[in-house]
């Protein structure tokens, strides 16, 4: 009877750990303009600069980059990124030229993803707080956002000898995946 109760309180504990996970989470995000660029948009035509922007490659719209510490127990294969609830303001200093109007989105674009650093893992998200509004370009001033993940990555690919170039020096012997507690050296 107790080996029972025991067994049932285990599998009990079990199945809340696992169900405790999160399905998604909100986040609220924050654009901090840089006010002298919102001035000197139009005059240069360029777009006004934020706090945490970045260039992607090839890319001549500005991204925010955000990253927040993960609240998902396991590294997700993808996270889908939903806007909520957003506060926009329409920006009469950005010229609404043809080129940016072929650019920018009618909607808020978004990705998100999981990096891990000294074994901490983080959400990364990137956004384009631009969108082409009917009255011309829209700066996004805040948002609420769902981050929901869906699968989980594989924690190591098998690798094996054939996978390397016959004429290296690790293209021939016996090959063994061991499992390391921490990373690093």
């Amino acid at each position: 009877m107790r080996l029972t109760v025991s067994i049932l309180l285990l599998i009990f504990a079990l199945t809340s750990v696992s169900l405790a996970q999160p399905t998604s989470v909100k986040l609220s995000l924050q654009v901090n303009w840089f006010t002298d660029d919102l001035h000197n948009a139009n005059k240069e035509n360029i777009l006004p600069h934020f706090e945490n922007i970045y260039f992607p490659t090839n890319d001549p719209i500005p991204h925010l980059f955000y990253k927040v510490r993960s609240p998902f127990g396991y590294i997700p294969e993808s996270i889908s990124l939903h806007f909520d609830e957003t506060k926009v303001v329409i920006d009469q200093n950005i010229s609404n030229t043809e080129a940016l109007t072929k650019t920018i989105a009618s909607d808020f674009v978004g990705e998100a993803y999981v990096s891990t650093e000294n074994g901490i893992q983080y959400i990364c998200i990137s956004v384009i707080p631009f969108r082409k509004g009917q009255s011309g370009i829209e700066r996004l001033l805040n948002a609420e956002l769902t981050l929901t993940p869906s699968g989980i990555k594989s924690e190591a690919k098998r690798v094996s000898s054939q996978s390397f170039r016959s004429n290296s020096v690790l293209s021939d012997g016996s090959w063994k995946m061991i499992k390391v507690s921490t990373s690093g050296v």
